[in-house]
């Protein structure tokens, strides 16, 4: 089982915008390129592009490609100071994801756990034992309505993203409630191409200046592969680049290295790599 779901500063933003990284199967697998059997099973992150990796994620995989554990890890003798964090994953016999454990700090001690449950065969709801809780509702094509977050102490829904979809099934639109109050706060607006790809993402934050105006622009181009080849960000949307990050690939279609120029001035100053295995 296998979903769209990436761990890279390439694609995370834009998984967020646009609601792709709402895990409704279950399956908390990461990215792998749609055709193979590949699975992203470590990212080194260079924050600052001195030839040093300041952090690092290991994912591992059942036989089945889900993915089991998810291990963020600081390394140590350099300035990045980032907590460590082991997430664990379990799955019942239809390979959907029922529990997930986080430990922090990477101690042995299990600091909130994840319940999962199904309708269906659709994620409706994750109840933490912190008192969180997120809850998904699907449309009649059985595609992902609404998306809400609670937190303990507050009987009202913190957040609600409620999606709007094309003929072909593709996120046109995202609506989100960030404060209870039933007013959008957020609009999010997707343009495909022909080939199905996302090329532009246009967010606007409506509630916090009263405007229509386009806040933030993320510009997508691909290669022949159909694969993310740049993304940029355009803040204000004033056709200015803000910044600008760069995937390359393998010759089996597997994201490499993603290269970040952070304020657009020809220099790169976050990379990130990928190691792939293929899945048993």
């Amino acid at each position: 089982m296998k979903n769209l779901t990436t761990l890279s500063l390439m694609t995370t933003a834009i998984l967020i915008l646009t609601g792709c990284g709402s895990n409704t199967s279950g399956s908390d697998t990461p990215y792998n390129n749609g055709v193979t059997n590949y699975v992203n099973t470590k990212v080194e992150y260079d924050s600052n592009n001195d030839g040093i990796i300041d952090y690092d994620m290991e994912m591992t995989y059942n036989s089945n490609c889900d993915m089991t554990s998810k291990h963020l890890e600081a390394h140590q003798g350099n300035n990045f100071v980032i907590p460590e964090r082991m997430t664990t994953f379990t799955y019942n016999s239809n390979q959907q994801l029922v529990t997930t454990l986080i430990d922090i700090n990477n101690d042995n001690s299990i600091d909130d756990i994840g319940t999962h449950t199904y309708t269906n065969g659709k994620l409706t709801r994750i109840l933490w034992n912190s008192g969180a809780e997120h809850n998904s509702t699907y449309n009649s094509q059985g595609r992902l309505e609404t998306f809400t977050i609670a937190f303990p102490g507050i009987n009202n829904i913190v957040e609600k993203d409620t999606y709007f979809y094309n003929n072909l099934g593709q996120v046109i639109r995202i609506e989100t409630d960030l404060d209870r109050d039933n007013i959008i706060d957020r609009i999010v607006t997707n343009i495909f191409d022909n080939n199905g790809n996302l090329t532009v993402i246009d967010m606007n934050q409506i509630n916090f200046v009263n405007d229509i105006v386009i806040d933030m622009r993320i510009i997508n181009t691909y290669n022949n592969d159909n694969k993310i080849l740049t993304r940029s960000t355009d803040i204000g949307a004033d056709s200015s680049i803000d910044s600008i990050l760069t995937a390359s690939y393998d010759s089996n279609g597997n994201m490499q290295m993603a290269q970040e120029d952070t304020d657009n001035d020809g220099n790169i100053d976050k990379v990130e790599h990928y190691t792939w295995i293929v899945c048993p």
